[in-house]
């Protein structure tokens, strides 16, 4: 399955994407970043009616932040 793929590369590199796209969403097809937004939904929709079919899609925590109870925290340094 292509999204299995995706998800396997988004584990092998999602040090460098965090730092690349920090606090952002991003659409993964093909092992690759095909579209990056502010919002998961526009960017669904943006890069179904542009590829045809569903991303991969993830958000890319700032370095340092986890989430806790559907809240980001920071933590210390």
């Amino acid at each position: 399955m292509a999204w299995n793929r995706d998800l396997q590369w988004w584990n092998e590199h999602c040090s460098k994407l965090q730092e690349e796209y920090p606090g952002k969403w991003i659409a993964i097809l093909d092992q690759k970043v095909v579209a990056v937004g502010d919002d998961s939904s526009d960017l669904i929709e943006g890069v179904k009616s542009r590829f045809g079919r569903m991303p991969f899609v993830v958000y890319c925590r700032p370095k340092g932040y986890i989430r806790i109870r559907r809240k980001m925290m920071r933590l210390a340094a």
